[in-house]
Formats: C-alpha cells, sequence, structure tokens
C-alpha cells in the first residue's frame, strides 16, 4: 500500500483552532484583514503579512514562535519562542524586554511595518499576499500558499480553488521583472538588448515540468489533504470567500501547474507577446478587464477570454 506524504489529522487541527479562540491574541490576528494563516502539514499554522511569516504555532501550543526579523531585536535564530501566560502571549523576559501586548492593533501594526521593510507590497511576496487575501478574486479562493515537500526540495507559491469548475489549481508565482520570462527587455534608450541565454530562460519550464510530475504522482493524496483544508478553514473562518460546502467532496485537482505573471501590466504584454505566446509553459494573465480573465496558452490563440460566470477549461 502506498504511503500518503501529505498527513494531516483533521482532529489534531480543529482541536487547535478550537483552543487558539480562547485568546485574545489570536483573535486579534484572526480578525485583522491584511492577515492570512495556513494549516500545515504536521498540523501546525503559520501567520503571514505580506507573505513574511509572522508566528508558527506547533499542534499542541507548545511552542509558539516569531521571526525575529519583524522585531526590534538581534537573533543567531529564525525564530524566538514565544511564552503564554494566562491567557496572553509574550516574549520571555530573558530573552529581551519586549512587550507584544497581546498583539493588540497596535502591536500588530508595528510588526506591519517591519515586515514591509523586508517585503514591500511589489515584491514577490507582498504579490504573493495579495493573491492570498483574495482582494481581486471573484471566480474562486486562494487557500494556501507556500506548499513545500522537502523531500523533493519543491515549494509551490499558491493553491488556488476555482468555484464554478470544483477544481484546484497549484500556482507558481513570478513578476513581470523576471528575466527568465523572456528573451528581451527594454533598457532606458528603450532600445532591445539580449538579457537571458535560452538556457537560462528554461529554468522555469523545469520548475513547472517537476511540480506537474509531483501533483500527477501524488494526485490522490493532494485531493484528500485539501479537501481538509478547505474543511478545516470553512469551519474556522480563515478563508477570505464564502464557498459551497457541499462540492468539495467531489472536489478535482489539475495536474499542470499554472505560472502566474502577478503584476503583468498590459505594456507587459504588448513587450513580450510573441515570446509568451511561443513560450512552452502556460501562463495566466491577471489583469481584470471588466468581468473576464485573460489566460494565455503555450499554442493556439492568444488569448482564452473567462468570465465569471462560466470557465472554459484553459488546458485543452
Amino acid at each position: 500500500m502506498k504511503e500518503n506524504i501529505l498527513q494531516l489529522d483533521e482532529c489534531i487541527v480543529d482541536s487547535l483552532l478550537n483552543s487558539l479562540e480562547n485568546y485574545v491574541w489570536w483573535n486579534n490576528l484572526k480578525n485583522d484583514k491584511d492577515i492570512y494563516i495556513d494549516i500545515r502539514k504536521n498540523n501546525e499554522l503559520n501567520v503571514y503579512y505580506n507573505g513574511g511569516s509572522i508566528l508558527r504555532i506547533d499542534k499542541n501550543l507548545h511552542n509558539i514562535e516569531i521571526n525575529y526579523k519583524f522585531l526590534p531585536v538581534k537573533s543567531k535564530e529564525d525564530y524566538i519562542s514565544l511564552i503564554i501566560q494566562d491567557d496572553k502571549i509574550e516574549i520571555p523576559k530573558d530573552c529581551i524586554n519586549i512587550t507584544l501586548n497581546n498583539l493588540d492593533k497596535n502591536t500588530i501594526k508595528l510588526i506591519k511595518e517591519k515586515i514591509k521593510l523586508h517585503y514591500c507590497n511589489d515584491s514577490e511576496k507582498g504579490i504573493q499576499a495579495r493573491y492570498a487575501l483574495c482582494k481581486d478574486e471573484e471566480q474562486g479562493v486562494f487557500i494556501d500558499t507556500e506548499f513545500e515537500y522537502k523531500n523533493d526540495n519543491l515549494r509551490i507559491d499558491l493553491v488556488y480553488y476555482h468555484f464554478n469548475n470544483n477544481k484546484i489549481y497549484f500556482v507558481e508565482l513570478k513578476t513581470k521583472n523576471d528575466n527568465r520570462l523572456r528573451d528581451k527587455t527594454i533598457n532606458k534608450e528603450n532600445e532591445l538588448k539580449e538579457v537571458v541565454q535560452k538556457e537560462e530562460e528554461e529554468k522555469i519550464d523545469t520548475q513547472l515540468k517537476k511540480y506537474h510530475e509531483f501533483i500527477k504522482k501524488h494526485k490522490s493524496d493532494l485531493v484528500e489533504y485539501y479537501k481538509k483544508i478547505i474543511k478545516l478553514k470553512y469551519k474556522h473562518n480563515l478563508l477570505k470567500k464564502d464557498i459551497d460546502l457541499k462540492q468539495i467532496d467531489f472536489i478535482d485537482i489539475e495536474e499542470k501547474p499554472i505560472l502566474l505573471i502577478g503584476d503583468a501590466d498590459r505594456d507587459f504584454i504588448k513587450n513580450y507577446e510573441k515570446h509568451i505566446r511561443e513560450s512552452k509553459t502556460l501562463f495566466y494573465k491577471t489583469i481584470k478587464e471588466n468581468t473576464s480573465y485573460r489566460v494565455y496558452r503555450g499554442s493556439g490563440s492568444n488569448y482564452i477570454n473567462l468570465d465569471k460566470s462560466q470557465i472554459q477549461n484553459i488546458y485543452s
């Protein structure tokens, strides 16, 4: 019998999330419209702002860690362990004399400002957060970020659930300034010059091909895993959109990952249309025009337009 590589105990995570409801600091984080929370394979939680992981919470509430980069402290470790006293969460006094004030609004604001020094809104992490929060999304909801499987040295930026076709898509995020997306760029004098060799620009294709093989190999495990994730997030109000829970038992996963150019604009499309159209990879265009999205394919027609009421099969 094949071993399930994506172990997630629904009861343990459910119990953890129920326990957290008793803490003011948790509800302060959960109710912040700019913060999103992801469930991990080891039955733990990650709390994010602008792509920066603020807290890691273990399954028994025995270990809660905050990233030192987002506090005015220096540390040799990536994370500092926190303690829960009564219903409050604080940094141990022998570590540094800073109070978290139960992560009240002002404290969260200070942490956000610190995170933005590392991950600004226009950075890849900042753009990832915008999608995770579903601020411009009407056809579905992003249900996970930073999906990781260390055995295959694999980390996928976003996982998206589309309402109408009841399907999950794995999404690799790039920005338009990633030179691997094109073989030419425009310099200050608006002259075209070569910046990337063929072998370099194929790295994204190689990356997506690896993801495709992983999804295909573990598709059944991934379906069951994300059924649990969606149900847990829905039950505990961690999704940024309302969903029809009756559909989840019949959910499917697309084996081909999508490459999302998160900040693509019309100038980008105009300048690199031919190169993108001829690329081996699938590009998901995110410019929203009235009620439609544009999807690039590696061959065939330039665009497939998807309106919000009916999605076409973008992989045909």
